[in-house]
């Protein structure tokens, strides 16, 4: 599972890298070729995501008193991985930033676990053979532009805060956590919008005899995002 110290880490490169492509967006000539002739932009998002659910699977390398007692714990079967569908809206600061929100819906998560489980016998949930979990997103972030040599084409980097809403028939909660992304996009006829990204949304969970009741899910995304641009 990804641990504070793996995120502490990502979330470094990308300041690092973030600092460094506002230096070359600010000293860039060709600012023109940019986003932000219009204020305002929105659109749909679709791609894959995965919500890594997979973590808290048994790794007990082939040792069945491993996972034995494991599986009494976590799930002994997990099944992630799909489309996510979503909208943003996004408006622009200047050439090089913009604001952006995203909210977005990922693929259920199937979920199977042990007849004889800790959550049977310490909280009476009882049904858990075929679990669906539900997970949602949404964040806010602050997206930095540069334009790629003398294509129409540019590279963003995005960081922020997201709400992670997971629900299902073991909990129901919420989490803010740090998410991070990138890509590449253009304009088409100074109205459209195309981009190309991935984004990260770190989660959170803690160690206990019952792990799944607190996980929120680590998601990852790889999509396209199409748009227009507006002013209001």
């Amino acid at each position: 599972m990804p641990t504070a110290n793996s995120v502490t880490t990502h979330l470094k490169r990308l300041a690092t890298a973030s600092l460094l492509m506002f230096g070359l967006s600010a000293t860039a000539l060709a600012a023109d070729r940019l986003p932000g002739g219009h204020r305002w932009y929105a659109g749909i998002e679709t791609g894959y995501g995965d919500t890594n659910w997979r973590f808290l699977l048994p790794y007990c390398q082939g040792s069945t008193s491993c996972t034995t007692t494991v599986s009494k714990s976590a799930p002994v079967k997990a099944t992630d991985g799909g489309l996510f569908t979503g909208l943003y809206l996004g408006y622009n600061i200047t050439h090089h930033a913009a604001f952006e929100m995203n909210i977005v819906r990922m693929s259920n998560t199937h979920l199977n676990f042990a007849d004889a489980n800790f959550y049977k016998w310490l909280e009476n949930k009882d049904d858990l053979a075929s679990v669906i979990s539900h997970t949602y997103t949404f964040n806010w972030v602050v997206k930095l532009r540069t334009p790629i040599m003398s294509t129409h084409w540019y590279g963003f980097l995005n960081a922020g805060a997201a709400i992670t809403h997971r629900v299902d028939k073991i909990s129901k909660l919420t989490h803010t956590n740090p998410t991070f992304g990138m890509g590449l996009g253009r304009e088409f006829n100074n109205r459209y919008q195309l981009e190309l990204f991935g984004q990260y949304t770190a989660g959170f969970d803690h160690a206990s005899l019952t792990p799944a009741d607190d996980y929120v899910p680590f998601l990852m995304q790889m999509g396209l995002k199409m748009g227009v641009l507006f002013d209001l």
